[in-house]
């Protein structure tokens, strides 16, 4: 009929068209078919996942890198308490150099007044040898006359063996032989009026430094026996010079030769298992 025929001929009108379209359709697909040849070959070497069976995996990495991520927040933390620490650690240092400095001066001054110097002298010994020089020349005063002139004592210098420290010992000058030698080499007698000298010249040391101190009383024990007969002589001669200033002398001995030189006597002797004290 008329109908279909006008709409048939509305298609043939459209043949061009659709001829176009399927040109571009052929084209298209040989350039897809291409596509799918190129990647058939690039994965045709390749092995098929399956990304289910990962997801444990997953799971376990990701609780790992919790746990990791947990660790490093404490090594952060440990880092920077250990960081203060040092710094801490740093100022206490420089404070300690400053305290070690000051310490040294003060370990110096210690050693240097304890004596453990090159002269190995404390403070005290030097202070002690200056006093103990003054004694000696008002010591070697009284020695002089004792000794008939013969000894001087001198203070020794050098440390004496076994002595970790020196300055207050002893040497003696001879006159005679022209010598120092050590205190310790004279006799009984002589060290007798050694200790003598030293005593009565330390007396009058004490009061001419003192000011309005006096000794006025000295008791010698013994030591008299060590004494020849002119020793004893120059002894009580001395001792008399002292009692002639209103020194009061006590004298203990046993020595039967200075009965006749003493004034005033208190003697002891035992009687029927007691002991009988009388002056004469």
């Amino acid at each position: 009929n008329e109908e279909e025929f006008l709409n048939l001929k509305t298609q043939i009108n459209q043949i061009s068209i659709l001829e176009k379209k399927y040109q571009d359709y052929l084209i298209s697909l040989k350039s897809l078919n291409e596509q799918i040849i190129s990647l058939e070959n690039e994965v045709k070497d390749s092995t098929y996942v399956d990304l289910s069976s990962l997801s444990e995996t997953i799971k376990e990495v990701n609780q790992q890198l919790r746990e990791k991520n947990d660790d490093l927040e404490k090594l952060k933390i440990d880092y920077s308490l250990k960081e203060k620490m040092i710094k801490d650690i740093q100022k206490i240092n420089q404070q300690l150099e400053k305290d070690e400095d000051t310490y040294q001066r003060y370990l110096d001054l210690y050693n240097l007044a304890s004596g453990k110097n090159n002269a190995r002298v404390s403070i005290e010994r030097y202070v002690l040898a200056t006093y103990f020089e003054n004694m000696l020349i008002y010591a070697n005063v009284i020695m002089k006359q004792l000794s008939q002139g013969r000894y001087q004592l001198l203070r020794k210098d050098d440390a004496g063996k076994g002595r970790s420290q020196q300055g207050l010992e002893l040497d003696v000058f001879d006159q005679e032989s022209g010598n120092i030698r050590s205190i310790k080499t004279l006799s009984g007698g002589e060290s007798f009026k050694a200790a003598l000298s030293l005593a009565l010249g330390l007396s009058r040391m004490v009061q001419d430094y003192a000011g309005g101190i006096e000794l006025n009383t000295l008791f010698i024990d013994e030591g008299f026996g060590s004494l020849d007969s002119q020793s004893l002589d120059q002894a009580m001669n001395c001792l008399m010079e002292l009692h002639h200033e209103n020194k009061l002398i006590g004298i203990i001995s046993h020595v039967s030769d200075l009965k006749d030189r003493i004034e005033r006597q208190l003697v002891v002797e035992r009687k029927q298992k007691q002991s009988v004290i009388w002056m004469i």
